[in-house]
């Protein structure tokens, strides 16, 4: 009897699993304005060497907040950085709904496996730019994936395999956008040829410095407008006001950094230019002038000597930086109608902003002028 002999052996089968290219996405924010919002669209997948065939994003917004256009132009609402042209056919935008827009990338059938490759996982790849209209700034401003859509698609370069959605990065754009508009705060009439006046933010400078944006009225004449440093007052030089009479001072025109119109627009403001004493001017006597930070080289009595830059000796002088305040004693209670201040380097045109205040006690300060700004020559005039 012949005999069979079987050998068992082991059979060892090893398997590998390929997994689908998945697809990574983000929007960056190119520029942002009150108005106008670019956004790039980027993507990126877990491989680095796949190129993309044939695809459509679908990308939504808030269409109360944005705007594009419902017949989108290429190069002008939207240009593409790849995927548009040579092996591509051109690639569009197009807004099937008011909320809704698809990126729309086409590679031939004949050109499949010929696509672009798609940076892998530690670069990004560039799809195309959006042009967005900002409707009403809000807070937020939302871009969203929206890779559930039925008409979601995309594909290897071969046309048939399709990529997995990994992590698709949605927008959310916080907006310090500014929409209010431009008021007045205050009013400082500093003699009967200057007021200055001081808004509630910055302003835009070709509108804060066209003089027929402001009007005075009995005939008052405005020779000069000036934005003073900060941006956020103006010197209107003007000619001669009188005393105790009500001029209305009406302002047009004016915007803010932001292009909001002053509100309501034109603007009056009533103010008065106060009395004068009548009579023979005396000049005060300073018998203290004191200050934490100040080095005194001259005395108080050459402070007021009103000689300014025709004797230096007079000025004061310190040997530190100049302090932020310098208090001056009358030694009694005296009446004061008009003050005139020679700040350091003003016949240059050095301007100073500066408070003025009055006390009795020491204790208890009156604001005179606040938070105004010294005229571009050696003397300023306050009275």
């Amino acid at each position: 009897m012949k005999m069979l002999s079987l050998m068992a052996g082991m059979l060892l089968i090893l398997a590998s699993t390929i997994s689908p290219t998945s697809i990574n996405g983000r929007f960056v924010v190119l520029s942002s304005t009150n108005s106008k919002l670019a956004v790039q669209l980027q993507i990126n997948t877990n491989s680095g060497t796949d190129d993309l065939g044939g695809a459509t994003l679908v990308i939504g917004f808030d269409k109360t907040v944005l705007n594009f256009s419902s017949n989108p132009v290429n190069q002008a609402d939207y240009i593409f950085q790849n995927f548009s042209g040579g092996n591509y056919g051109t690639a569009k935008v197009t807004r099937p709904l008011s909320d809704k827009l698809w990126i729309n990338i086409d590679l031939p059938y004949t050109n499949s496996n010929k696509g672009l490759v798609v940076a892998g996982a530690n670069g990004w790849t560039n799809v195309a730019t959006l042009y967005f209209n900002i409707l009403a700034p809000k807070d937020t401003i939302n871009l969203n994936w929206l890779n559930s859509s039925p008409f979601w698609g995309i594909y290897d370069g071969d046309n048939k395999t399709m990529w997995t959605n990994n992590l698709l990065t949605n927008l959310k754009l916080i907006q310090s956008v500014d929409i209010t508009a431009p008021d007045i705060t205050g009013l400082t009439v500093t003699n009967s040829k200057s007021l200055t006046v001081k808004f509630s933010e910055k302003l835009d400078p070709v509108t804060a410095k066209d003089k027929n944006n402001y009007k005075i009225s009995n005939n008052i004449l405005i020779s000069q407008v000036q934005l003073l440093p900060d941006t956020s007052s103006v010197l209107l030089k003007t000619s001669q006001q009188q005393s105790n009479v009500d001029y209305s001072l009406t302002l047009s025109g004016i915007k803010d950094l932001s292009s909001n119109l002053i509100s309501p627009n034109p603007r009056t403001v009533i103010y008065k230019i106060s009395s004068r004493s009548r009579g023979t001017k005396v000049q005060n006597t300073i018998t203290l002038a004191k200050t934490s930070t100040w080095e005194q080289n001259y005395t108080p009595d050459k402070m007021i000597d009103g000689l300014g830059m025709n004797s230096p000796d007079s000025r004061w002088q310190s040997a530190k930086m100049m302090p932020d305040t310098i208090t001056y004693d009358l030694g009694e209670n005296v009446s004061l109608d008009s003050l005139r201040i020679s700040f350091y380097k003003g016949e240059s045109g050095r301007l100073y902003k500066y408070s003025v205040y009055s006390s009795k006690d020491l204790n208890n300060w009156n604001s005179i002028v606040d938070d105004v700004w010294s005229d571009d020559s050696e003397w300023t005039a306050v009275e």
